[in-house]
């Protein structure tokens, strides 16, 4: 007896894509469908910006970020529409779909606050470090920080924005608390570090903070 397997093929048709999901607090959000449709319609809300990604695949070490919509509205996805996308991959004019990712930012002015750790070694010596923190932020050059953030390192999730944004805050805890003394391996402070990922550092201030090890590193 023959038998046959069927596979069921889902055809995906986005007619709308929107920021709907998230707290107020999220600085990033993807969209979940990477299939969209000619047609569909982006929608930008105040307070956000959004641009479409392509390099999502498992060992891309970097996405390539294509067109860019800064200001509030309705976008429609098409040809004219994403001009820079296009471009780049002309074929995907003939497709029913595109295979992309639109990813958004918030503008607003963000309130971020958590126990931070950090460690390091010194030489022969590995220090941990920890500290309350708190900071304000706000993204003014949405267009610069969606490259140079989520891009270039593929941070294309809230909590790895977040992910990235504690690294340098530990990098900063160092350098103003440095362990025993020891000269900082970042020297250049995290005001100047974050502009240049487009980012405006309003308010920081680190309490409650404590040190631990200074022995020799494993």
């Amino acid at each position: 007896m023959n038998h046959r397997t069927i596979v069921a093929v889902k055809a995906v048709s986005v007619s709308q894509i929107e920021w709907d999901e998230g707290g107020e607090d999220w600085v990033v959000w993807k969209f979940p469908e990477k299939n969209i449709a000619w047609g569909s319609k982006l929608i930008v809300g105040e307070y956000q910006v959004a641009a479409l990604f392509t390099g999502h695949g498992l060992f891309s070490k970097r996405l390539k970020m294509h067109d860019y919509f800064s200001k509030p509205g309705e976008y429609l996805i098409s040809p004219n529409g994403i001009p820079l996308l296009v471009k780049a991959f002309s074929e995907a004019v003939s497709k029913t779909h595109l295979h992309c990712t639109a990813i958004y930012c918030s503008t607003k002015e963000h309130t971020y606050a958590l126990r931070i750790h950090t460690g390091d070694s010194f030489g022969q010596a590995y220090v941990h470090a920890e500290a309350d923190m708190q900071c304000k932020f706000k993204i003014i050059e949405a267009e610069k920080f969606l490259k140079n953030v989520v891009a270039d390192h593929k941070n294309t999730s809230n909590d790895k924005a977040l992910g990235y944004l504690d690294k340098s805050l530990g990098d900063e805890l160092f350098r103003q608390h440095p362990p025993y003394g020891w000269e900082p391996k970042q020297m250049i402070p995290l005001v100047e570090i974050w502009q240049n990922t487009g980012i405006e550092l309003l308010s920081l201030k680190f309490e409650n903070y404590k040190q631990f090890g200074g022995g020799a590193s494993a």
